[in-house]
């Protein structure tokens, strides 16, 4: 097989809700991973300790689906269970808004913050699970009300550690931030997450989707208490 590099790669994420397609559930994640083309012509990526094959897009970018079977809906979900697995969420950030960091490390945790956030989040905590056997990254997600009051998820992402060694290293980049429903979540909340590499230490980067950005400074303003 030729090795291609690093490409873009999006994941459709499909929901099957109750035997049947949500299509309002639908969303995409993209990012870089290694893209490896065979001798007929296909293309795969690395895959959970395998491979997977993609399809190359007129744009260049390569597409595959994933798709997340369920019997009851994320939103249901998330109202349903909010004050039984919001626990599972461990508080590691307050912020003066009102806002808090949690640090996922949960299967249930990882799908409430999934639920929370209209992100694939929990697929990629558990397949980080079978991909390393462990999890060498730290997850977390930024909660707090929308406008109209109802708690959301406003920001997740992944990062590893320093010094931490992963088998699968394009599973998802080593820092991986996205917004609600997959938004670009600079600059509203660059200072949120500044606050949160501040308070942890860890590499947190810039980047939406695991792809680098340039973010112009602004001023903390919303505080933070530990």
């Amino acid at each position: 097989m030729e090795n291609l590099g690093k490409q873009t790669v999006r994941m459709h994420v499909h929901h099957i809700i109750g035997g049947e397609h949500d299509p309002n559930q639908n969303h995409v994640n993209e990012g870089r991973q290694t893209v490896y083309r065979r001798a007929d012509g296909t293309y795969l990526i690395n895959y959970m300790g395998g491979k997977r094959p993609v399809t190359l897009m007129g744009d260049g970018a390569f597409e595959y689906v994933w798709t997340v079977r369920s019997g009851i809906s994320v939103q249901t979900l998330g109202s349903v269970v909010d004050g039984m697995m919001s626990p599972t969420l461990k508080t590691v950030l307050e912020l003066d808004s009102g806002d808090r960091w949690a640090e996922i490390d949960s299967d249930q945790g990882a799908r409430y913050a999934g639920g929370l956030t209209q992100t694939a989040i929990g697929v990629f905590y558990e397949m980080e699970q079978k991909a390393e056997g462990r999890h060498p990254r730290r997850w977390f997600v930024l909660v707090g009300p929308d406008d109209a009051g109802v708690t959301v998820g406003k920001v997740c992402l992944c990062v590893l550690p320093e010094g931490e060694v992963v088998r699968n290293p394009d599973m998802v980049s080593d820092c991986h931030t996205t917004g609600r429903y997959n938004r670009n979540p600079y600059p509203e909340f660059a200072a949120e997450i500044e606050a949160l590499a501040d308070a942890t230490d860890l590499p947190i980067i810039p980047n939406h989707g695991g792809q680098a950005i340039d973010v112009a400074p602004r001023p903390q303003g919303r505080g933070t208490r530990m």
